[in-house]
Order: C-alpha cells, then structure tokens, then sequence
C-alpha cells in the first residue's frame, strides 16, 4: 500500500510539468456608465461616470499596475495587488461634451507578467446625451 501511495505522489508532482509557471491575467471584465447633470448657478454641466472592474483571471496573484483610461482625456489609475478571481472596481468622473469611445486597459505599463497580454483592454460607447 505505500509503494502505490509514492507512485500516486510522484505522479501528480510531475502531472502540470511542461505547463510552466503559474501566472497573472489582468483583463477589464466590466465597464458601465452614468450621466448626470450638475448645475450651479446659471450653467448645467453633463457629467459621466464610468465604473471599471478590473479582474485577474489568472492562476497566480498579480502585483500592483495602473489602469489607463481613455475617453475625452486620460488618466491612469493605480490598481492594487489582485489575488487569482479577485475584482477592482473603480470610477473615472469627467464633463462630457460629446459622444464618444471610452477604452481601459489593465497593466497599461506591463509591470506584470501574464498568460494572456493580449486581454488587456475593454471599451465602450458612451454617447453624453440623457
């Protein structure tokens, strides 16, 4: 009986040899939005909203990066430490005057290594029109 249990061990030791390392897989999994209006005194100023959910879908856990958004301006966002499945939400607010395409992308400056870069990035339409 211990002779099987070592052959089972040494089997299952060897059984991901050749798969290579475990690694990270940063991806935005959800973007959405909100606009609204705000108005002091005599001016109304559409505002948007965009929530971005960064996950890593990865088998290992990913160190810090920074996400880079895209939409009338960019901006960068910095993303703490995931652990495999784990999500980061954050909210990019800026004035929207016209209709246009929001991109993010996780790991915008590859300070992690991943099993996919090429999952990276998500957009959206966002039209600025209530």
């Amino acid at each position: 009986m211990l002779l099987g249990l070592a052959a089972l061990v040494s089997i299952s030791m060897f059984a991901d040899a050749g798969k290579g390392p475990r690694k990270s897989d940063l991806m935005v999994s959800n973007m959405s939005f909100s606009e609204y209006w705000v108005s002091t005194n005599s001016t109304s100023v559409l505002y948007v909203d965009v929530f971005v959910t960064v996950k890593n879908q990865g088998q290992a856990s990913a160190g810090a990066s920074y996400t880079r958004t895209v939409g009338l301006s960019t901006a960068y966002a910095a993303t703490p430490s995931l652990a495999p499945g784990a999500t980061y939400v954050f909210v990019r607010t800026y004035a929207c005057s016209s209709a246009h395409a929001f991109t993010a992308t996780a790991d915008y400056f590859n300070a992690v290594s991943e099993s996919n870069e090429a999952n990276n990035a998500a957009s959206t339409y966002v039209d600025c029109a209530i």
